[in-house]
């Protein structure tokens, strides 16, 4: 933490540079929505926001409890919860335990917490030793599993999300098989499989 306290204090010392550079928040409500989320938290930068940009600064907080607003709600917004954890497998529980998040980000240089992670944890789609990048590639699917969303867009992928394939069978009148009806001459034998393929 003090570490991306100081990160942070270097990048935006100029306030020029924030007001121009720093992502604004795109409706009123929603500003007031993410101001909301960390108002009972323990903040150790940041925190506050600017309603006339809907900005607000780069926030970090500490030990929220796992089933605060914060952590349950999707953030979409400059926060970033911060806890500590020793034991590994109770993380991975932990996680296992809540809604399938939108996206997951790992930061390791150990394959196997890396391996762990991706393979025992659901999520719509994520990122190891980076943010957001698994979601620029147009090729790639992008999209939620479970309360974070359904389906995948992008590309093929969107066709496909927002295309509904509907069967029809178009009988045709002049020929039917008479062995589909009642009543059978043997009732216990089966249709042919073939005819319903």
């Amino acid at each position: 933490m003090s570490e991306l306290k100081q990160q942070s204090q270097a990048i935006f010392t100029d306030p020029e540079y924030v007001k121009n550079a720093w992502p604004k928040l795109i409706t009123d409500r929603h500003y007031t929505r993410v101001l909301g989320l960390i108002e009972e938290e323990r903040v150790v930068i940041g925190g506050k926001g600017d309603p006339e940009t809907r900005q607000i600064d780069f926030t970090l907080l500490d030990e929220p409890a796992w089933d605060s607003p914060v952590m349950t709600e999707e953030i979409f917004g400059p926060v970033l919860p911060i806890l500590a954890w020793d034991d590994f497998d109770q993380l991975i529980q932990e996680q296992k335990a809540r809604p399938k998040p939108l996206a997951l980000y790992v930061f390791t240089r150990d394959k196997a917490v890396r391996d762990r992670v991706l393979n025992e944890l659901s999520f719509g789609g994520g990122c190891v030793n980076d943010t957001v990048m698994h979601l620029s590639s147009s090729k790639a699917p992008f999209g939620g599993v479970g309360n974070s969303g359904m389906g995948n867009y992008h590309g093929e992928y969107s066709f496909r999300a927002f295309t509904h394939e509907k069967t029809v069978l178009d009988k045709w009148w002049s020929f039917d098989l008479p062995v589909r009806h009642h009543p059978y001459k043997n009732p216990k034998s089966h249709l042919p499989e073939i005819l319903l393929r």
